[in-house]
C-alpha cells in the first residue's frame, strides 16, 4: 500500500495532555482577567465611598463638653454621647492586658487584618449555622464603630477591611488603641472607657484594680447581652472569660484571676443625681446653645470654666434646705417635701411645697459664685432665682430713700409714722400699714429703713415721686414692670431675685453696678481659647450717694431687722435689707460684704402663707447667715470705703438737725457734701418749744404729691 493510502496517525496520549492544559490556562487567563478586573472595579467603587485620607488623618470622635466651677470641680458634662476622651497614658496597664488578652493578642505584630484568626472565625460560623466567633481585630473594631453599620454583610466586611488597612497605614499601634479605648461603646450611655468607668464605678481609671478592669474590657463585645445594670450575672460572668484570657496570655497569675473573681463587684448608684449646681449649670447651658449651637456644644468637648465657687453652692445648697425643713416643722404644712407629695413623671414647672433660692455675687465682679434655683431640680426645674417674679417687700425701700438722698434729702429727715391715707386716681383711698400695725411717731429716714418701717417709706416715695425711685431701680438693674403707684415703695412690682441681688452691689461698689455674669472662659478640645468673660460695669449711683446709703444699711444689720447675723457670727461689715410681703407670703433677705452679695428668697410657687410672724428676718436671712460664713472663710472683709464728697455732722436724734451741747441723744451721720443740715437743735436748743412733728414731712405735702404724681405713666 502506498503512503498515500495509509492512514495518518492520531495525536499521542502526551499531545493531547498539552493541548488540555493550554486550553485550561487560557480560559483561566480569561477568567482572571475578567475576574480581576471586576474584582479591581469593586475595590475602586468601595474605596470611593470610604471617608477621605483628610478625615481619617483628623479623627476626633464626639467628646463631652465638660463644666467645672472656678477651681476646678466638676459641676456636670454636657453630652449627645457620654463620652470623656483621655490619652492612652491615662488607661491602666492592666486594663490594656485585659483587652489585649480578650480581643487581639497580635495586636502589635498584624497589619491590621489576621486572615488566619478570619478564617478560623468563617468556619467555626459555618460549622455552627450562624455567628459565634469574632475574628475582627482592634483596628478593626475601630474602623467599624468610627464609619460603618454593625450589618453582617459581605460588603460592609470587605469595607471594613479597606479601612483598616488604611488607619494602620495613617495611624500608630498607640494612637489606634487610644482611638480605640475612646471609640467602644460600654453601654448605658457610656461611650470610652473613662465615661464607662464613671458609669460603673463612679471612679477615675487611676483608681480601677484588676477585677473592675477586667469587668469592663468585656463588655464592649456585646454592650447589650453583658449589660451590668440589668444582666449582672452575664456581666459576670464575660469578666470570668477574660481574666482567663488574661492568665493564657501570661498577663497575670492564675491566682490574681482567682482573687479577682471572687471581688464583689459594686456598681454605682445611678438614681442619684450626678450633677452639681443643676440649676446653675442649665442656666449656662442655655448661653453656651445660644453661642455654639448644640451641634458644638454636645460634641466638640469644650471645656467651660464658670464662676461658681462650689464650697459657697453646696454651703447654700445645705442651708436653704434645712431652713425650709424647718418651716415645714414648725408649720405645719398639708404638703411638704419628701412624705405627702410624690413628684410626677414629666418635669413639673412648680411644687406645693415651700420654696426657696439663693443667689450669691462677687461684690466687686458681679460673678456669681451661687446659684440655688429649688430644693430639686429633678422635680421642680423652675429656676426661681432667675425665672421667678415675685414682690421684694420692703428690700425695694432702699430705691425710694436712694431717690431721697439723691433729692437732697439727709438720712436724718425727720418722717412721720402715723396713719396715711392717699387718694388714688381711681378714687379708692390707699392706706399703708405697718407689719405689727402699730406706728412709732416721728423718726429718721435712717431708723424707718434699718427698721423696714412701712408707711415712712410711702410718705417719701410720694415726696420724691413714683418716677424718681423708679428711676434709680432701673439704673441699679432691675428689669420687668414696675408700677408707679405709691405702694411700690413696699415691693408691691415683682422681680427677680438675681435683679435685686445684683442691685444691691451697687452701695458698697460706690455706686458702680457690676453685671452679673457666669462664664470666665471657654476652651475647645485643643485648648484654645474660644472666649474669656469679663466684667460689664456702669455708673449706676454717684458715690456719694451710695456711701451714705451703704451706711444706713450697715445699721440694718447692726440694730435694725438684720441685727440676729451679728450675734449668729457674721461681725465683719455688712449691709442688707429685709423684705416681707402681705400676710408673709414671700420672705426676703439680701445682704453684702465687701467681698460677697447674696439673695435669698422663701415662699411657696403658688402664693400663700408662710406663718405667722415668718418675716424676711425669721424665714430667710438664717440661710443667708449660714451661706455666707462659708463664703467669708479665709477671707477678710474690708470696710466700705468712704469717697470724697461725703461729711459728717453730729445731729440730734429727735429732730434730726446739728446738735446742741444740750440735746440727751446725738449720733453722727454722713450726709453728701452740701445737703448736711444748717440749724442747730431747736428742741434742745433756745427754742424749746419746737416740736419735732414740725420737723417731719407735713400731710399736706403727702396729699399735694398723692394729686401731682400717682398718675404718671411710667409703662416700661
Amino acid at each position: 500500500m502506498s503512503e498515500a493510502g495509509r492512514e495518518r496517525p492520531g495525536p499521542r496520549p502526551l499531545g493531547r495532555v498539552r493541548q488540555f492544559f493550554r486550553l485550561w490556562a487560557f480560559f483561566t487567563l480569561i477568567v482572571v482577567f475578567l475576574g480581576g478586573g471586576g474584582f479591581v472595579a469593586a475595590l475602586l467603587r468601595f474605596q470611593s465611598e470610604l471617608p477621605s485620607t483628610a478625615h481619617l488623618e483628623k479623627i476626633e470622635p464626639p467628646s463631652n463638653t465638660r463644666i467645672v466651677d472656678r477651681n476646678g470641680v466638676v459641676l456636670g458634662d454636657l453630652f449627645a454621647e457620654d463620652r470623656l476622651v483621655v490619652p492612652l497614658s491615662e488607661v491602666p496597664e492592666t486594663l490594656v492586658k485585659a483587652v489585649l488578652a480578650t480581643e487581639d493578642r497580635h495586636f502589635y505584630d498584624h497589619w491590621g487584618v489576621q486572615l488566619p484568626a478570619l478564617a478560623r472565625a468563617v468556619l467555626a460560623n459555618l460549622r455552627a449555622g450562624r455567628r459565634s466567633q469574632g475574628g475582627s481585630t482592634i483596628t478593626q473594631q475601630l474602623a467599624r464603630n468610627l464609619f460603618l453599620t454593625h450589618e453582617r454583610t459581605v460588603t460592609r466586611k470587605i469595607k471594613e477591611a479597606l479601612l483598616t488597612i488604611r488607619l494602620e497605614r495613617i495611624y500608630s499601634k498607640d494612637e489606634i488603641l487610644g482611638m480605640y479605648f475612646n471609640q467602644i461603646y460600654y453601654g448605658n450611655g457610656a461611650y470610652g472607657v473613662k465615661a464607662a468607668a464613671r458609669e460603673y464605678f463612679d471612679e477615675d481609671l487611676s483608681e480601677l484594680d484588676l477585677a473592675q478592669c477586667a469587668f469592663l474590657a468585656g463588655l464592649p463585645g456585646n454592650p447589650t447581652l453583658f449589660d451590668p445594670r440589668r444582666r449582672f450575672e452575664n456581666a459576670k460572668t464575660r469578666q470570668s472569660v477574660v481574666l482567663g484570657a488574661m492568665v493564657d496570655w501570661k498577663a497575670i497569675t492564675p491566682e490574681e484571676a482567682a482573687a479577682a473573681r471572687e471581688e464583689e463587684i459594686a456598681l454605682a448608684d445611678r438614681s442619684r443625681p450626678t450633677m452639681r449646681a443643676p440649676y446653675f449649670v442649665e442656666y449656662v447651658r442655655q448661653q453656651l446653645v445660644e453661642k455654639y449651637g448644640s451641634d458644638r456644644l454636645y460634641g466638640e468637648g469644650l471645656h467651660v470654666v464658670t464662676t461658681l465657687d462650689w464650697r459657697i453652692q453646696e454651703a447654700a445648697e445645705a442651708a436653704l434646705e434645712e431652713q425650709l425643713r424647718w418651716l415645714e416643722r414648725k408649720n405645719r404644712y398639708d404638703v411638704v417635701r419628701d412624705s405627702t407629695w410624690v413628684a410626677p413623671d414629666k418635669p413639673f414647672v412648680t411644687s406645693p411645697y415651700v420654696q426657696g433660692a439663693c443667689l450669691a455675687l462677687d461684690t466687686r465682679t458681679g460673678e456669681i459664685l451661687a446659684m440655688v434655683g429649688g430644693r430639686n431640680y429633678w422635680e421642680s426645674k423652675f429656676n426661681r432665682a432667675v425665672q421667678a417674679r415675685r414682690q421684694p417687700g420692703s428690700a425695694f425701700k432702699p430705691f425710694v430713700y436712694t431717690a431721697a438722698i439723691e433729692d437732697g434729702i439727709g438720712a436724718s429727715t425727720i418722717i412721720l409714722d402715723e396713719p396715711l391715707e392717699v387718694p388714688m386716681p381711681n378714687g379708692d383711698v390707699y392706706k399703708p400699714e405697718n407689719t405689727k400695725r402699730d406706728f412709732k411717731g416721728p423718726m429718721t429716714m435712717r431708723t424707718a429703713m434699718s427698721k423696714s418701717v412701712n408707711v415712712p417709706a410711702v410718705r417719701m416715695i410720694l415726696t420724691v415721686g413714683p418716677p424718681a425711685a423708679i428711676d434709680v431701680a432701673r439704673r441699679c438693674g432691675i428689669s420687668g414692670r414696675l408700677n408707679p403707684y405709691p405702694s411700690t415703695a413696699l415691693g408691691a412690682s415683682e422681680v427677680t431675685l438675681l435683679d435685686i441681688t445684683s442691685s444691691y452691689t451697687v452701695y458698697p461698689n460706690l455706686g458702680i453696678l457690676n453685671r452679673p455674669w457666669s462664664i470666665r472662659e471657654v476652651t475647645d478640645r485643643n485648648g484654645a481659647t474660644l472666649e474669656r468673660g469679663h466684667v460689664e460695669s456702669h455708673e449706676a449711683l454717684s458715690a456719694p450717694v451710695a456711701a451714705v446709703m451703704t451706711s444706713i444699711f450697715e445699721d440694718v444689720m447692726n440694730k435694725g431687722t438684720g441685727a440676729s447675723a451679728r450675734w449668729k457670727g457674721i461681725t465683719c461689715p455688712a449691709g442688707g435689707k429685709t423684705g416681707t410681703m402681705d400676710d408673709y407670703a414671700d420672705a426676703l433677705f439680701v445682704g453684702f460684704t465687701s467681698e460677697v452679695t447674696m439673695g435669698v428668697w422663701v415662699g411657696f410657687d403658688v402664693k400663700r402663707s408662710l406663718g405667722r410672724d415668718m418675716t424676711g428676718t425669721a424665714a430667710a436671712l438664717p440661710v443667708w447667715i449660714e451661706t455666707m460664713k462659708t463664703a467669708l472663710e479665709g477671707t477678710n472683709p474690708e470696710e466700705f470705703p468712704v469717697p470724697p464728697g461725703v461729711t459728717w455732722r453730729t445731729v440730734c436724734t429727735a429732730s434730726g438737725v446739728l446738735a446742741t451741747p444740750a440735746c440727751p441723744e446725738t449720733y453722727s451721720e454722713i450726709f453728701v457734701e452740701g445737703d448736711e443740715p444748717k440749724v442747730r437743735c431747736p428742741v434742745h436748743g433756745a427754742e424749746a418749744s419746737f416740736d419735732p412733728w414740725d420737723r417731719a414731712i407735713s400731710f399736706e405735702e403727702l396729699d399735694r404729691a398723692a394729686r401731682d404724681r400717682t398718675g404718671d405713666d411710667l409703662e416700661p
